[in-house]
């Protein structure tokens, strides 16, 4: 089964949905699947721990958009936001243009 990813390029930050109570921001995809970034929260810090994009879907910059948006919501909301989230650490890292104005941001 091959999903077309055609309509992939659609998708953009107006499409997470955040859900506070689960520590999760998500994306429901166009294949009926859904796109994930988990986060555990105290009054301290946040952690973002996992991300993860269907496969048939993945190549797409679905991950991107989850990542600028949770990291970027959740730093105005915490004191400390922690990215212990390989791919979150990566996607921080090369684009650190996108997140000069949030000093609250560290890899753990």
């Amino acid at each position: 089964f091959f999903y077309d990813c055609r309509r992939m390029s659609e998708i953009n930050e107006n499409n997470v949905k955040h859900d506070p109570k689960q520590n999760l921001f998500f994306i429901d995809l166009p294949s009926g699947k859904r796109a994930i970034l988990q986060y555990e929260s105290t009054k301290e810090k946040v952690d973002l721990w996992h991300t993860e994009v269907p496969p048939e879907c993945r190549g797409q910059g679905i991950a991107g958009i989850l990542a600028e948006t949770s990291i970027k919501t959740l730093s105005k909301s915490h004191p400390k936001v922690l990215l212990s989230c390989t791919y979150l650490q990566h996607f921080h890292s090369k684009h650190s243009d996108k997140f000069q104005d949030f000093t609250n941001i560290q890899r753990s």
